[in-house]
Order: structure tokens, then sequence, then C-alpha cells
């Protein structure tokens, strides 16, 4: 941003006068604070950044960890019964990072301080009753800056059993002891799941005879 200002200058011999002086202000970098926090619902995970920026500032110090490192925020809502998944799958750097929600940016209820465990998720289901604005601090230990790569997604988690219909086994008897392949005519889908119950039942023809319980 380019701003003018009308100086006025005094010399020692008793002149003076004025003159324009113009300079060129850096914009706060995206990300550097609350006020311009980046929303992730407008972007596509996953994220590529970086804190190696001179637009960008220490804006934050964790109750945990505090550093002088620049840092960059982001936010994002987690509808109530939604599971949110976040965080670094790289970075080359000694990065911390920081998660909260509850409130006005930065959050007050913490849900992950962090600087050893840098690309382990956070994972978070949402269980207030009603929509949280979750905050990601990215930040870095000491005063350490660079890029980071940052993948996030919701999703609603799998609730009560779920019933993907009967289905046909590829083998209707098999003896005990004796290894089978066991196919189904339905499509698998993730998170589905079919359990195969047997009776029991007296030895099957060609099977080794079960042997007799004694008392």
């Amino acid at each position: 941003m380019r701003e003018c200002r009308l100086l006025r200058y005094f010399t020692e011999i008793g002149n003076e006068g004025t003159f324009t002086a113009c300079y060129t202000a850096e914009a706060e970098g995206l990300g550097n604070s609350c006020n311009n926090a980046i929303d992730l619902s407008l972007e596509t995970s996953p994220y590529s950044g970086t804190t190696n920026a001179t637009n960008l500032s220490n804006a934050f110090n964790g109750s945990c960890l505090s550093n002088v490192s620049r840092d960059m925020f982001f936010f994002i809502d987690v509808p109530d019964g939604n599971q949110l998944t976040i965080g670094q799958t790289a970075n080359d750097y000694d990065t911390e990072h920081f998660a909260f929600y509850d409130g006005a940016c930065p959050g007050t209820i913490e849900l992950i301080c962090d600087d050893f465990n840098e690309l382990v998720p956070l994972v978070w289901t949402n269980t207030t009753g009603i929509t949280q604005t979750v905050y990601w601090i990215q930040d870095g230990w000491g005063g350490n800056v660079g890029n980071f790569t940052l993948e996030w997604s919701l999703a609603v988690p799998c609730a009560g059993n779920p019933y993907p219909g009967n289905t046909e086994a590829s083998v209707a008897a098999a003896c005990s002891g004796v290894d089978f392949t066991l196919s189904v005519q339905n499509p698998v889908e993730l998170g589905w799941g079919y359990q195969w119950e047997y009776p029991m039942m007296e030895a099957l023809p060609g099977c080794p005879e079960r042997p007799q319980r004694r008392g």
C-alpha cells in the first residue's frame, strides 16, 4: 500500500518549507493473525504454505510452548456430530502446532499443543450440540520458519450397525483345520463387513470325524 505525507522542514539558518514523502507499506500476510485467518472451507486439501515470509509475524504463543517464530492462522467450521481430521503431512522445519475451539479466534478450549508429533493428525469429533469453529495455528520451534503441507477432512462417523444385506458365501462347507478362501457375491464397501456363521454339526462326508467329547 502506497502512502504519502506532507512534511515541513526547518534549517539551522532559518529556512523552512514543505516536501512530500511517499512510502510503500507491506501488507499483512494472509493468515498472519486472527484478523485475516485462512478459511479452510475455501481452500483445497492439501494446502501448501510457508511461514518464511516477511509479511508474517509472531502473533501467537501457546500456553504449553512459547517461541518467536512467524505463524499462520487457519479455521474451519465443524458441524455437530462431524469428525475433523487435520494435520501436517510434510514440512522442512521444526514446527509447532496448536488447535482450539469455542469462542472467537483463537478459541478458548485447547485440542492440541504439539512440538514432537508433527506429522500425527488431530482427530476430533464435535459432540457439543452446535457447530464449532476450530482454529489451527501453524507455528515453529524457537525462531524456525519454513514450508509445510496441511491436510484436513470432515466426515460423519459411522453410527449403529451397518447392514449391507445378506450374501451367499463361496464355500458351503469346509473341513475343520483345512484352509479355504471365502468370497461373497455382494460388493464390499468401505465400512462394510460380513460375518460367516456355521452350525455345530457332525463331521461332513470326506472330513475327519470330530473327536467325541468325553465326560
